[in-house]
């Protein structure tokens, strides 16, 4: 586990918020000195990652790699905190926070992610290289992918932070297999929900129907956005089990 002190902790994240602030607009009269020291830290943080990512590039396995990840993540809590505390206008791009959001998403680490994501997509910031889509299309799609990679192992998958992300980047723009995948993504674990018992939702009971009824308002969107989504039995399936339960 990577630590860091309090004081290092809290001088990050006041050089973080500094840096974001002279970044997004110069510094003010008798102000300089603070930005140049800013702007080192910044340049110091990136070679702290640029060595971090150096240390992933070596390594094969996905889950040694994602392992890493979660270890590294809390050493640059400070930074990201700064930097989205600073709520500088226009917002600098922050390859440090984007990486981190990165990760976090790569991790699952939706609690950790949550922050970044929305600061991301609420100013508009670009993906860092060697990424060619939009950040809107990358969230989207790690967040599709690990969810169905759960789900095709027979797991569950958090739908919630599904929901969240389509909500969030439903104006954005994306590729229509990315949001394809999503929306499959969506449809599948409203089924898994449909077909386990007791299933409530904010507390109330919700009936099996209506959970197969989002479920296939989902795929059909996939299907939709992409007819090779490979969803079409799927929908087929919940189609039947919806009769059956309207019959019953």
């Amino acid at each position: 586990m990577v630590r860091m002190t309090p004081a290092r902790r809290h001088f990050q994240r006041a050089m973080a918020a500094q840096a974001a602030e002279a970044r997004a607009a110069a510094p003010m009269a008798g102000g300089e000195a603070v930005a140049r020291a800013a702007a080192t830290e910044y340049e110091l943080t990136l070679a702290e990652l640029d060595t971090d990512l150096r240390a992933l590039k070596v390594i094969q396995a996905i889950d040694r790699k994602i392992a890493l990840k979660r270890e590294l993540l809390p050493k640059y809590d400070a930074w990201v905190g700064g930097v989205i505390d600073a709520k500088a206008k226009p917002a600098p791009q922050d390859n440090v926070l984007l990486h981190m959001m990165l990760w976090a998403l790569d991790a699952e680490d939706y609690d950790r992610a949550l922050d970044t994501v929305t600061y991301v997509l609420d100013n508009g910031l670009a993906m860092p290289a060697p990424f060619t889509r939009t950040a809107p299309t990358v969230i989207a799609e790690i967040s599709a992918e690990n969810a169905l990679g759960h789900l095709s192992q027979g797991e569950a998958c958090n739908l919630d932070w599904l929901t969240f992300v389509e909500d969030a980047t439903k104006d954005g723009d994306m590729l229509d297999v990315v949001r394809a995948k999503l929306h499959k993504a969506m449809g599948l674990a409203y089924g898994r929900r449909a077909e386990s018992d007791d299933e409530k939702q904010d507390g109330a009971a919700v009936s099996k129907s209506a959970l197969i009824e989002q479920a296939l308002l989902w795929l059909r969107s996939a299907l939709r956005l992409d007819g090779k989504a490979g969803v079409k039995k799927e929908i087929e399936r919940l189609e039947r089990l919806l009769k059956a339960q309207a019959a019953s």
